[in-house]
């Protein structure tokens, strides 16, 4: 007998191959752009890096780990120690960091003073989404607390500038377990707050002068009780604020 049409076990393996196609197809566009969005924000890293170099305070890119340490590619002066943390795959098919969220960190010992005009930037791959986590805090002066410092706070970025001042972005800016390029600036007037090159919050504020002191990543200075849970790569940090459009 000639057969006229499909058996129900084959139309049920049709409906399947075609829902793993447009699974896979869904998965390679998402990848596509997910590639072309980091692209585009390495290449505005790399311009920030360009316009500010000769004014930079201290690059670590953690491409270099030798014996628990990781030099400063700015003045070569300003090798980090690092405890606990463990390299993993960064931004751009270089090497970045990986904190645990309770006592990882890197320490930078005798950074220079960056005064009251300055830019804090660095790329963070967030583990979580819960409490306040410190990716990036300075010895304040008298050596306690961690100001200025920059976090995620819940869904949102955040940089403090003192006790009293700080300004984040809105809620849901930070995309879980996916790389961000995050920058603070302040121009001796206006803080400003970037999540991945756009201007998210920006505020009139008297910022402190910053003196010379230690810097920690993945952590406030110091204290454990805010340990960033994620990887962090490419921390830099500039005298001169990255120039408004």
């Amino acid at each position: 007998m000639k057969k006229t049409g499909f058996t129900l076990i084959e139309i049920l393996i049709v409906v399947g191959l075609m829902g793993i196609l447009v699974t896979v197809v869904i998965v390679a566009v998402y990848g596509s752009r997910e590639r072309a969005r980091l692209a585009s924000l390495y290449a505005y890293s790399g311009q920030i890096y360009r316009t500010l170099v000769n004014n930079c305070i201290g690059v670590w890119d953690f491409n270099t780990v030798t014996s628990g340490t990781t030099p400063d590619t700015c003045r070569a002066s300003q090798t980090g120690t690092i405890s606990g943390a463990t390299v993993v795959d960064g931004i751009n098919n270089t090497k970045g960091l990986n904190f645990d969220g309770s006592n990882d960190s890197v320490r930078f010992t005798g950074v220079p003073a960056i005064g009251n005009t300055y830019t804090l930037e660095a790329w963070v791959y967030p583990h979580t989404l819960a409490g306040l986590d410190i990716f990036l805090g300075k010895q304040n002066a008298g050596g306690s607390g961690t100001f200025p410092r920059l976090a995620r706070q819940g869904t949102a970025y955040r940089v403090f500038l003192s006790s009293s001042v700080s300004i984040g972005s809105p809620n849901n800016s930070v995309l879980l377990n996916r790389w961000q390029h995050i920058v603070a600036t302040h121009d001796g007037t206006t803080a400003r707050l970037y999540v991945d090159a756009k201007i998210v919050a920006q505020q009139t504020v008297t910022s402190p002068n910053f003196v010379a002191a230690n810097w920690d990543v993945g952590r406030g200075y110091n204290s454990n009780s805010n340990a960033f849970d994620g990887w962090i790569d490419n921390v830099r940090i500039y005298s001169e604020p990255v120039p408004t459009q």
